[in-house]
């Protein structure tokens, strides 16, 4: 943590969602920052940290009072601050009240737009503990969050209700108050484990208090504890936890003192596919999987908890991963019940979009791109009829249970339908990897079939988005086609593929609205 802090505030609530505390922390450190700057107070280092429940700044140096500094004002040209007979307009007579000088702080100065009329004034120095109350008030209410909420009496809002406010300047408490949630020198320990108000009088000890009472404050510090224990824990069923830093991240912040519990399930569920099982553990319930050297799902997993470890804790977590498993038992088992082929007949009725159509339709646009790029390219018929069966059952999972409960597994899932279903390797394959690349640095689709796929997928995409206005604009590209564009130079770049774009485009125009005029936009859009 922060070491020589001479400033704490920590704001004490009930538990926040995951979700919100890593923006939070970023934008606690920029208003806090930006505020002592704006104050002309200054500080050597500012950082901040975080729990479920608690919200704390440090500042190392912060000055015990503001920078004496001269303001320099420019008021009206000389012309209009004075009359013929040199006496003080209004201009100059307002200019002189608003920024509160008199005549003796006015002078005139040449400009490239001719001479004015300028004031120079010596800013008043405060008391840092005078204005840190105003900089709390302003941080609270700014502070951005998805949603925020009202409760009790309070006219404040926040994520979650706040209970207390810990502030010491130079180990010294300053009185705050907002909507009567009055300020100490006070925190909370662990609100299962140590659950009372604790002092703190020196802010050197903030952290050993806080440690001494189950609360680990440093996010950093208690990721890294909960990386160590998982690997750990999962070197006691010789497996390991496979890389998620997103997961991760999530049940960091979900926790104050994390421990891990080893659990297991039936064995008899690895015959479900294991992105089902993986998707179940970890979208639901935030556990972490286990594999084994190759890969391969165990049947353990890993709970992040909040409390120590017990026989109460692994059987709960066992049973409700069995209520999950056999749900995707389910899923998996009525899915199988049709082949995906069966299933492209229902995207007749599953919306893309108002003006493009049905998903069935999108296929069939994807198709004639597929063919002016397989024309091009001198593609063997073969490839190019598995090229064709590929963009066909591309969509099909979107009418499986499984993906209707976990969009993550879009393409994932269809790969598996279709090669349990018999088809071509390389075609199912092609029904996951034309997604990518989904981001900067991803892998890029593997053979002909997959990445004639993926391209149909993107042109489409940035074409049919250009088509119904659906534009980027500024910082603005809710359909992410810059992405896309990305996704398709970088195919055809590193691939070494000698395509016309513009040929294709031409050659699939009439599928969209307006789409010859649209064809050279597209292609500085790309370029």
């Amino acid at each position: 943590m922060l070491q020589n802090a001479n400033f704490l505030c920590e704001i004490g609530t009930e538990e926040i969602p995951a979700g919100y505390v890593p923006p939070a922390i970023e934008s606690v450190k920029r208003i806090f920052s930006s505020s002592f700057d704006d104050n002309r107070i200054n500080y050597e280092e500012i950082d901040v940290y975080a729990t479920p429940r608690r919200i704390a700044v440090m500042a190392a140096g912060l000055a015990d009072a503001q920078r004496e500094e001269e303001a320099e004002y420019k008021g009206p040209a000389v012309k209009a601050a004075y009359d013929k007979d040199g006496n003080p307009t209004k201009a100059l007579t307002g200019f002189m009240k608003g920024n509160d000088v008199s005549s003796e702080d006015i002078f005139t100065r040449e400009t490239d737009k001719g001479e004015y009329v300028f004031a120079r004034k010596k800013l008043q120095s405060r008391k840092t503990e005078d204005i840190i109350p105003e900089i709390i008030g302003t941080a609270v209410s700014t502070m951005p969050f998805p949603k925020k909420m009202k409760w009790s009496d309070k006219d404040i809002s926040f994520p979650r209700p706040i209970r207390y406010f810990l502030i010491l300047f130079n180990d010294t408490h300053i009185p705050f108050e907002v909507d009567g949630i009055a300020a100490s020198n006070m925190t909370r320990g662990h609100y299962i484990q140590h659950n009372t108000m604790v002092p703190i009088t020196k802010i050197a000890d903030y952290e050993k208090i806080l440690n001494k009472h189950g609360v680990i404050v440093n996010h950093e510090e208690r990721r890294a504890l909960i990386r160590k224990k998982l690997t750990e824990a999962a070197a006691q069923c010789s497996g390991r936890v496979p890389e998620d830093e997103d997961l991760l991240d999530t049940v960091t912040f979900l926790v104050e003192n994390p421990c891990v519990a080893l659990c297991g399930f039936d064995e008899s569920f690895l015959d479900i596919p294991d992105v089902a099982l993986i998707a179940e553990m970890k979208e639901h319930q935030k556990y972490f999987p286990i594999v084994d050297r190759n890969s391969k799902l165990l049947n353990n997993f890993l709970v992040v908890s909040n409390n120590p470890v017990n026989d109460n804790v692994i059987e709960g977590n066992k049973r409700v991963v069995t209520a999950r498993f056999d749900d995707a038992s389910f899923f998996f088992t009525e899915d199988r019940r049709q082949k995906l082929i069966d299933r492209v007949e229902g995207l007749k009725n599953v919306l893309f979009h108002k003006e493009l159509g049905s998903i069935y339709d999108k296929l069939q646009r994807m198709e004639d791109v597929a063919k002016q790029v397989t024309n091009q390219l001198r593609i063997e018929k073969t490839v190019s009829e598995k090229i064709n069966r590929a963009i066909l059952l591309s969509k099909a999972d979107l009418e499986t249970a499984m993906v209707y409960e976990f969009s993550s597994l879009q393409g994932q899932m269809g790969k598996i339908y279709a090669l349990l279903d018999g088809e071509e390797p390389d075609v199912a394959e092609a029904i996951e990897e034309h997604y990518k690349p989904r981001f900067q640095g991803d892998e890029l689709p593997s053979g002909t079939v997959s990445m004639v796929t993926s391209l149909a997928e993107k042109i489409d995409n940035i074409f049919g988005s250009f088509s119904v206005g659906n534009i980027p604009k500024g910082s603005q590209d809710p359909y992410a086609l810059r992405r896309q564009a990305n996704a398709i130079i970088e195919m055809l770049l590193q691939k070494e593929i000698n395509l016309s774009l513009e040929k294709v485009l031409r050659g699939v125009a009439q599928n969209y609205k307006d789409g010859e005029t649209l064809v050279d936009k597209i292609l500085d859009f790309i370029s």
